[in-house]
């Protein structure tokens, strides 16, 4: 492939800020979903003054997405590329590796979880006769990604992943990056029109998945043209390959514009944070508010990489561990809701102790695995050990090690 993108700058061997990123991507998938209450309502049954803590927690922490570890991923997949250029076929044959095969061993894992979870509960005989009679479980597990909540990132970010010679134009023009904003638009009124017109369930499912993996290149396009401007004016507006004044004007132009988004953003989620409030019900048609929490992972990310924040070192000693605690953290807000759902009257108690459980249980988890060597390929801590099935070297993801 030709090279099209501006020479490589030296750059620290370690960057703290996106170790940052897929650490505060990791905590804040945890946290957003412990702030819900046992039936993933806003606490429906309290009253508008108790539920409000644990809504305002959730609307912080539902501005880190799954979405940001989609921009996360495919920005280092761009830097991947460029360091190191490889056929199509190979990188497609690594990601396969890294995503895909961890991705059957995670359902695996959550199926046989949802069993015992079932049978603790009294329906898990219902269960196991749908996952024996029927196809279409099977189906959905693997191709919708809906064992459980968030496994859908795994397949999501493969099929992205398929499209990466494309979004390797935005390297070259940053600008391309904008064509985000009518992917977005066209993805909310494309799903709008599937709600209304497709009466089976199960069909809409898939059609507003396809939608997804079509508008959600738009992600890839983002990232790549992020990736185009670190080249540029570097992390932290510190190096790069321009210099002087066209740096700095770059700098600090992409900054307000970035700060201006995430303000909008900041006050269409605190709206609709206050709807929600009120009315009890998550408030998921609040105007606007679904176009701010699209946007908003990917001005966080750019603030991140733009603004010169002194990180701490052991920031990145937790980030390769995101990818594990993003796997395994259903596993822990199950057992506390199975422990404490009857035990832990007060929301705002309830959100901060699962929080803190669900955080400490998934970390622990994390670290186990981890210290296994032969599953921590599982985490994204190395490769499958396999004799000459899947050859070539490991490729760079979202919260896998550096």
């Amino acid at each position: 492939m030709t090279q099209v993108t501006p020479p490589l700058v030296r750059q620290p061997s370690r960057s703290l800020w996106l170790d940052a990123l897929r650490v505060t991507a990791g905590i804040s998938i945890i946290c957003m979903h412990a702030a819900n209450a046992p039936d993933g309502s806003p606490f429906a049954d309290a009253t508008p003054d108790a539920r409000t803590v644990p809504v305002l927690i959730r609307t912080l922490f539902y501005m880190a997405r799954t979405e940001l570890f989609l921009v996360i991923s495919l920005f280092l997949l761009s830097m991947s590329l460029h360091r190191r250029p490889r056929s199509y076929r190979t990188t497609i044959r690594e990601q396969a590796e890294r995503l895909l095969v961890p991705f059957l061993f995670w359902v695996a894992v959550y199926v046989v979880f949802n069993l015992a979870i079932g049978y603790q509960l009294g329906w898990g005989h219902y269960l196991w006769r749908d996952l024996t009679t029927m196809v279409e479980p099977w189906v959905g597990y693997l191709v919708l990604g809906d064992v459980k909540q968030h496994m859908h990132f795994l397949p999501t970010l493969f099929v992205l992943v398929l499209c990466y010679p494309l979004y390797r134009i935005g390297v070259k023009w940053p600008a391309v990056a904008l064509i985000l904003v009518p992917l977005l638009i066209a993805k909310r009124h494309l799903s709008l029109e599937v709600w209304n017109e497709v009466g089976d369930p199960e069909t809409r499912q898939y059609l507003l998945r396809a939608i997804r993996c079509v508008t959600y290149t738009g992600y890839g396009f983002a990232a790549a043209g992020l990736y185009g401007i670190y080249l540029r004016i570097g992390a932290g507006g510190q190096g790069g390959a321009h210099d002087g004044m066209r740096r700095t004007l770059l700098h600090r132009g992409l900054l307000i514009a970035l700060v201006l988004i995430a303000a909008a953003c900041i006050h269409l989620k605190l709206a609709q944070a206050f709807a929600a409030i009120e009315a009890g019900s998550w408030q998921g048609n609040y105007p606007y508010a679904g176009y701010a929490n699209l946007a908003m992972p990917v001005a966080l990310f750019g603030l991140a990489m733009l603004v010169p924040v002194p990180w701490p070192r052991w920031i990145g000693r937790l980030a390769p561990y995101s990818f594990g605690i993003f796997l395994v953290h259903p596993i822990a807000l199950d057992l506390f809701r199975l422990a404490f759902e009857t035990r832990i009257a007060n929301p705002t108690i309830y959100v901060l102790a699962n929080m803190s459980f669900a955080v400490a249980m998934s970390y622990a988890m994390t670290l186990g695995i981890a210290r296994i060597p032969w599953l921590r390929w599982t985490i994204g801590l190395g490769k499958v050990h396999w004799p000459s099935v899947m050859p070539g070297r490991r490729s760079a993801v979202a919260a896998g090690p550096d």
